[in-house]
This record gives C-alpha cells, sequence and structure tokens, in this order.
C-alpha cells in the first residue's frame, strides 16, 4: 500500500513562436482515501501556484487518482535554445495514511524556436 503523485504535461498549443503546456499534479492512493483536511502545495514556473490548502480527496476502495492542480502556461519560444519549465508538489496530513509527506517535482522542456532561412532573392532586373 502507498502513496505517490506525478505529473501529467500535455501541448495545448504549438507554433513556431510559442507554446501552451498544461501540467497537472495528480495524488495517488492504493487505498479509499475521503479527506479534506490536508496541507497541498504546488510550486515552480508555472502559474496558480498554491501554497498550505486542504484539497478535497476523494478516491474509492481500491485506490485509484485523482487531480489537484491544473494549470496552463503560455512560453514564447526563444531562438536556438531550449526552455526548462519545472513544476513540483507537495501533500501530506492525509487522514488515511497518518503524517506520511508526498513530495515531487517534474519538468517540461520547451523546444528552441527554429531559425528560418531567409527569403530567396527574386529576379534580378537591369
Amino acid at each position: 500500500m502507498g502513496q505517490s503523485m506525478d505529473a501529467l504535461f500535455d501541448i495545448v498549443t504549438d507554433t513556431d513562436t510559442y507554446m501552451r503546456i498544461r501540467a497537472r499534479a495528480r495524488y495517488n492512493s492504493t487505498g479509499a482515501v475521503d479527506d479534506s483536511v490536508n496541507d497541498f502545495t504546488a510550486t515552480g514556473d508555472m502559474p496558480g501556484n498554491v501554497t498550505n490548502v486542504d484539497k478535497d480527496i476523494s478516491i474509492p476502495y481500491g485506490g485509484g487518482s485523482q487531480i489537484l492542480h491544473d494549470v496552463s502556461l503560455t512560453v514564447d519560444k526563444t531562438y536556438g535554445a531550449t526552455q526548462r519549465i519545472d513544476f513540483a508538489a507537495s501533500i501530506s496530513g492525509i487522514n488515511y495514511w497518518g503524517s506520511g509527506k508526498v513530495i515531487d517535482s517534474w519538468f517540461y522542456t520547451v523546444p528552441a524556436r527554429a531559425y528560418t532561412a531567409p527569403s530567396a532573392p527574386g529576379t534580378p532586373s537591369v
């Protein structure tokens, strides 16, 4: 039996100049959890960071997963350089698991903006 967290990253929009990323922190439990008094924190480059808030968790008998944090971020792509987006979360005080704390961190790499060749010259004229 145990508990863990993981992150799900989805590309919402991907253009030549920017990328919109959706990040979700997911809590996983191998046992049933019905808890509204705990300590959840999300930090990092993603907007909507939260600190020390209670999340309602309801996982049925036999275990399962639940999304605790769902945010999106638009990142302008940089010519010739990738960008790393960091995201971390922790949760503690879940009644089923006692005093245990789950902490995890993740990152997503935004690809570099491609250089584009200039247009070919037109037909010369005299």
